[in-house]
């Protein structure tokens, strides 16, 4: 079938399901597979099974499909002075001052330094509104505008480029403990000219989010600038990469699910981190020798190595009573109370529920 080249549009549908949708005129009836086969601007990856044309499709010549899952690129993939980017479903901190032509002033930039990179991320100005109203209905937003750009001014691959903003998104995940996301990632030249870019729906939670979070809303950019260069360096060793994206998705799992779910999926996290580092880093231990019970003692001796303190929280006080193992930490606690939801209470003795015995606890285990 001969090229045909149509105008078009590219739309992210900030709904349930979150999509990205192609809308085009045709001046005549294509084969459907043929369009995503044979195009090569935008470059669409392949594709296992090309989605279903719309059932007015035949009988008008306009089409309006969902794009490839795995998103697609316009333009040409090439190296770029700059990027830019949005940020959705994610939250407010305290940063500097913005200003828009002069009209309007608020606080909400942060600028990271990753050497050699400078993300910068501005809260839109009404940032807070935003939030309210999107939490209101449920759903997405976008919510920041950032770019990514090398302090020296050189340019870089886009496959540099995807791979940090990918860390910079298990990054936030972290730090929110719910999935926010990077979109609509744009490459510009020396120029100043668009050279690409990527239109993917990406995994993200939608909102609202109204349970704990550790990241700090007066203290978010101070956190973030600190926490994101030893991210990156952590991330970027193939050693600790695999077993820091279990934890932090089993993390967020833990965080946003019931406390049963929250207490199997910490302990999750916990021996995916113990095994990267007892096994996979340092080598301190075999794969067969991590895996001999209880697994307690490997998470033990992970938090040490680490300086992380293993007591349980005071505001624990059922909790702290029950010393059912010895030692009696937050390593042992989070494996008994895991025992306890997976293979059931003892048959002799009251049977008491897990909220009495974390008080307070509406989401998942943390040890501190």
């Amino acid at each position: 079938m001969p090229a045909e080249q149509v105008d078009g549009s590219v739309l992210l549908r900030l709904e349930r399901p979150l999509q990205v949708v192609m809308h085009s005129e045709l001046s005549r009836l294509v084969d459907f597979n043929d369009l995503f086969e044979r195009t090569r601007a935008p470059q669409l990856p392949l594709m296992e099974v090309a989605p279903e044309a719309p059932a007015d499709f035949l009988a008008t010549g306009d089409a309006s499909w969902p794009g490839p899952i795995g998103g697609s690129v316009a333009g040409k993939a090439v190296a770029v002075r700059r990027v830019t980017f949005h940020l959705a479903n994610f939250m407010q901190m305290a940063g500097s001052f913005i200003t828009d032509n002069g009209e309007r002033i608020w606080s909400g930039r942060v600028v990271l330094n990753v050497q050699p990179w400078v993300i910068t991320i501005d809260a839109l100005p009404d940032l807070k509104e935003i939030l309210e109203t999107a939490g209101k209905r449920g759903g997405y937003a976008v919510t920041h505008t950032c770019s990514l750009e090398r302090r020296d001014g050189r340019a870089f691959s886009f496959a540099r480029c995807q791979e940090l903003l990918t860390c910079l998104t298990w990054c936030l995940w972290f730090c929110r403990a719910a999935r926010p996301a990077v979109l609509l990632p744009v490459g510009f030249d020396s120029n100043g000219c668009a050279t690409w870019a990527r239109w993917a729906a990406p995994r993200i939670d939608p909102l609202p989010y109204n349970h704990w979070q550790w990241f700090d809303e007066a203290y978010g950019a101070e956190q973030l600038s600190e926490l994101l260069p030893l991210f990156l360096q952590k991330y970027s060793d193939p050693l600790w990469r695999r077993r820091l994206v279990l934890a932090i998705e089993a993390y967020a799992d833990a965080a946003t699910g019931t406390l049963q779910r929250g207490v199997l999926l910490a302990q999750v996290g916990l021996e995916a981190l113990a095994f990267a580092h007892l096994v996979t880093s340092t080598g301190q231990l075999t794969s067969k020798q991590f895996k001999q019970p209880p697994v307690s003692d490997r998470i033990r001796v992970f938090l040490t190595d680490f300086g992380i303190t293993r007591t349980i929280p005071r505001t624990h006080y059922a909790l702290r009573r029950i010393r059912a193992n010895s030692p009696w930490d937050g390593p042992a606690a989070v494996a008994w109370l895991r025992n306890d939801i997976v293979h059931g209470p003892p048959t002799s003795g009251p049977c008491r529920s897990l909220e009495s015995r974390l008080p307070g606890m509406a989401v998942g285990i943390v040890v501190p």
